[in-house]
């Protein structure tokens, strides 16, 4: 996955470890949100480049978690 993150990052790698746990559900979506507790959610990401005010960065999950990136 490619994103366009706000903003311009300081590290040219990394990996975010947090939870994903069902926060809320309206006319039958789920709606996720990442806390201290629920299912692991990983993703690995490496900065492809950089502009004046926002990163493209590519992402690669190791889990399959719903909103996970």
């Amino acid at each position: 996955y490619l994103a366009l993150v706000d903003g311009t990052l300081s590290k040219q790698s990394g990996r975010i470890q947090t939870f994903m746990k069902k926060q809320h559900e309206y006319q039958g979506q789920t709606i996720w949100a990442s806390g201290t507790e629920g299912l692991s959610a990983i993703t690995d990401w490496q900065l492809v480049k950089t502009g004046n005010r926002a990163s493209l960065v590519k992402c690669c999950p190791q889990t399959g978690r719903t909103h996970q990136l």
